[in-house]
């Protein structure tokens, strides 16, 4: 997991906030979700979380604005990363505590993220989910 974080200009407070966002996030997004073992992968030039589960087809829950997605483990692993990372930042700037640099490093994550996805097995679903 620190791979993933070190990439978003957080203090030490947000880093804790940011990890427990991640977990409570997958409870909701990842249905049968009950904790596990965190890795990051390279993915282009960014680290994604890998999610937590052995399967190979994964189905993300989008509760915020309906639908789901079943799809590979990688697909799923970059939409769940990209999902949190800016709705993170977007709850913090809501609520006046998200820094410039933090915000800036979310905007370059998710560039890079958009651009590295054509590698992902199911990139329309990596883009459909997150439009």
């Amino acid at each position: 997991m620190k791979k993933f974080l070190d990439q978003f200009a957080l203090t030490p407070m947000q880093r804790i906030d940011f990890e427990g966002f991640i977990f409570t996030q997958a409870e909701k997004m990842l249905p049968g979700y009950n904790g596990g073992m965190w890795r990051t992968k390279k993915l282009g030039n960014v680290s994604i979380l890998l999610l937590p589960v052995d399967d190979k087809t994964i189905t993300l829950n989008n509760y915020a604005f309906g639908g789901y997605m079943t799809t590979d483990h990688m697909t799923a692993s970059a939409t769940f990363s990209s999902v949190v990372a800016n709705w993170y930042a977007g709850l913090r700037a809501e609520q006046g505590r998200a820094s410039d640099a933090m915000l800036q490093a979310v905007a370059d994550y998710s560039a890079n993220l958009s651009q590295a996805a054509e590698k992902l097995k199911n990139p329309g679903e990596f883009y459909r989910f997150i439009d």
